[in-house]
């Protein structure tokens, strides 16, 4: 399991009803992944920058998730096939990266700190 930072802009003309609609579908998707949301952070209506999908506006939304690294591509595509999903970015979270990188450099016995050649 992988810890990610998922970005979507959804079209900016739902309903609240219809954006609850399709973080419902997101999330059951997510759960058929064996993925799960560990945060939600609602950003807000904006005006996008140029227009995407002939929209001006967009509502974005951005988690914390885990899913298995393997699902991560059928979470994309899934988001892709979605009409009311306007972009959608998903990273591995920096903090877990660094994290695992730390503790494969000590299983592998070098130290983490550089030393200087003089």
């Amino acid at each position: 399991m992988r810890n990610y930072e998922l970005t979507i802009v959804l079209s900016g003309n739902l309903t609240e009803a219809k954006q609850k609609k399709v973080l419902g579908e997101f999330e059951a998707t997510l759960a058929s992944l064996e993925g799960k949301v560990n945060k939600t952070e609602k950003w807000g209506k904006r005006e996008l920058t140029y227009p995407i999908k002939k929209q001006d506006t967009g509502t974005y939304l951005f988690f914390y998730i885990t899913i298995p690294s393997q699902n991560s591509g059928k979470l994309k595509r899934s988001l892709e096939v979605n009409d009311e999903v306007l972009r959608h970015l998903l990273v591995v979270s920096e903090t877990q990266s660094a994290k695992q990188q730390i503790k494969r450099q000590k299983a592998k016995g070098k130290s983490t700190s550089k030393k200087s050649k003089v």
